[in-house]
Parts: structure tokens; sequence; C-alpha cells
């Protein structure tokens, strides 16, 4: 299916299977490299279950997403103040709560980012590292009964 179909196809196909995996309404799907002058590429951005059609625009030179393309690490960000202080909102986008932003790798390269982001009162971190493979544990949070079929076998969750 995906030789069929052109880049904005592939990324909207894994967009889509992101945002089911996640059972998320709230995921972005952004371009772009270090490079001076180079423009950050919303391709797929969801916010509150509605899709996004952001224009490229410069990254902030001290924002997140140039910070993880140069780490080439997981951001998270717990709070509204700390995702500012990262420089975390994109413009036309509202606040989220909390938000993971994670590299898009290939061989050395760091080519952009996919981010999820939390409108509700859950930080990602209050989640057991050990669960954030089981894709109910991870948004449900510690404290709830394991998920039914989750083969992790460990306590918080």
């Amino acid at each position: 299916m995906a030789g069929s179909l052109d880049f904005q196809g592939i990324i909207d196909l894994v967009g889509n299977k992101l945002r089911e995996v996640f059972g998320t309404g709230n995921i972005g799907n952004q371009t772009g490299t270090t490079k001076q002058g180079n423009l950050r590429r919303p391709l797929y951005v969801y916010e509150h279950g509605v899709r996004l059609a952001l224009p490229a625009m410069p990254p902030s030179p001290d924002g997140s997403f140039l910070r993880v393309l140069r780490s080439r690490k997981p951001l998270v960000v717990n709070t509204p103040a700390e995702q500012l202080a990262v420089g975390g909102q994109t413009p036309g986008t509202d606040l989220s709560l909390s938000a993971a932003v994670v590299p898009i790798l290939a061989a050395d390269r760091a080519l952009g980012t996919i981010s999820l982001d939390n409108f509700d009162a859950r930080a990602w971190l209050t989640v057991p590292p050990k669960c954030a493979a089981c894709r109910r544990c991870f948004l449900d949070g510690p404290g709830r009964s394991r998920t039914p079929g989750c083969s992790k076998r460990h306590s918080g969750c």
C-alpha cells in the first residue's frame, strides 16, 4: 500500500496509525534540520482531534524543535511553564499541559520530530518508564489497573 502513496500520503498513513496506537487526537509530525535559515515544516498536526494546516516557519533558536534535533533525545515537559521555557508552543496551536517530543532519525541525520501533546491534568512523567510501551498504561497513568492483554508485569500500573 505504501508503495502507491506519495510522501504526504505516507506521512498521513503513519500519523493516523500513531493517533490510533496512542489513542490521542493531539499529535504532530514536523520536518526540518538544524541548518541556518531552515524552515520547520508541520506535515501532520492534529489538536483536539482536528487536523490543522500550519505554515512552514523558522524554528525558534532555543525552542524544543531544534533542541530535540540537536540532542537526538526525547524531550518531555510536564507543565505549561516548562513547555514555554523550552519554546515548545507552536504558533497557531493551544498550549498543552504536558508534551513529549521525539526525534525522527535516519542513520546519522535527525530529520524532524513527532510530538504528543496532553491537554488534561496528567503529566507524562507520572507513568512508570517500564510501562510506556503499553498504550493504555501510558495514557491512563499510574495507579490504574493493568491493561488487559498487557504483557508487562510490573507494579504501579
